[in-house]
């Protein structure tokens, strides 16, 4: 049941922005990015994330991330085993300033994503699937570069962060370039 409110509330925050995506030019850009996690500062991930923007205030993000070494426990020497992983998606909006299109300024913005994460060990594989939320900065370096660090807590279960007993969430924390392949402009949009 709280699963499937997370996903109307996702569904509401882009329904609105759907036509907006269909009647410009698409901003679509890369950002590779190191992420750590705030309370124990061990192997920091790197990771890729690929946004699609509509307009200059909301973008879709697919986030892919991998620790640098393996820090799984139980990991056996000689035996296959895959380095902590995750992957999300979230739904970015402007909180000020303009954090994508082709006019971008230095903005601030939120977010609010579904995402899993996994580890392989010699003998077990765990996945588990949480929501989080949390809020960034951009800053334009060049017409198609940006920097931006961003402030994720994840929570394990579908609940809001105010429920008692508090649920258990982590601080992540992301720095990284952005590289805007295609953005919109007054003539359509187009390569940089």
């Amino acid at each position: 049941m709280q699963a499937r409110r997370a996903a109307a509330f996702v569904l509401i925050l882009t329904a609105g922005s759907n036509a907006t995506v269909a009647a410009q030019a698409a901003d679509l850009s890369f950002s590779p990015f190191a992420s750590f996690l705030a309370p124990t500062g061990k192997s920091p991930l790197a990771g890729l994330s690929l946004s699609l923007a509509g307009s200059p205030g909301f973008a879709l993000r697919l986030n892919g991330r991998s620790a640098l070494r393996n820090t799984s426990p139980g990991g056996v020497a000689g035996h296959a085993s895959i380095p902590p992983w995750g992957a999300d998606i979230d739904a970015v909006f402007a909180l000020s300033g303009a954090p994508f299109g082709s006019n971008r300024k230095g903005a601030t913005y939120g977010f609010v994503g579904r995402g899993m994460a996994g580890a392989d060990t010699a003998d077990k594989r765990v996945v588990t699937q949480n929501w989080s939320y949390g809020f960034g900065t951009v800053l334009p370096l060049k017409s198609a570069v940006d920097l931006f660090a961003d402030s994720r807590w994840r929570m394990r279960r579908f609940v809001l962060p105010t429920a008692k007993p508090h649920p258990e969430k982590t601080k992540e924390i992301r720095v990284g370039v952005t590289l805007h392949v295609l953005g919109t402009s007054g003539g359509g949009g187009g390569w940089r």
